[in-house]
């Protein structure tokens, strides 16, 4: 076997479990096809959790809001959107997503959105800052 057999996927698989952004893809029918750890510890959800659902029913949000349906839509990628919303067990989410059409031969085949969780960061920045105003209020 030469350097040009060599089969990618379980490259692939690995940095898809390891990379520190969440990557989720769907197909051209909305169908979840990757979901890697990242996003599984970002939204809460397991994959078989997906695979028979909608994305509009697992997250509080309509079809507008989705950029993976947006883009799925489009075929126009979307970047640097911040995103907050709530998973079906009610936990608010916020992230940074850029979300790309994937084409094969010229054909829009589906979408995948890569997103770097910032629900920590925004509680460490604005968590401060709401009590420091709620105190300025109670004095007031």
């Amino acid at each position: 076997m030469n350097d040009a057999q060599i089969d990618l996927a379980p490259f692939y698989k690995f940095a898809g479990d390891h990379v520190a952004v969440g990557l989720h893809a769907i197909d051209s029918k909305g169908k979840t096809i990757l979901y890697n750890r990242k996003m599984r510890e970002i939204e809460g959800f397991d994959f078989q959790e997906l695979t028979d659902r909608s994305l509009l029913e697992m997250f509080r949000f309509d079809q507008t809001q989705s950029t993976l349906l947006q883009v799925l839509t489009s075929g126009t990628p979307i970047l640097n959107i911040k995103q907050t919303y709530w998973n079906r067990k009610g936990q608010e989410i916020t992230t940074i997503n850029d979300s790309y059409p994937v084409f094969e031969n010229g054909e829009l085949i589906g979408a995948i959105e890569l997103a770097r969780d910032v629900t920590t960061l925004e509680r460490v920045i604005y968590q401060p800052l709401k009590n420091t105003r709620n105190r300025l209020r109670s004095r007031a």
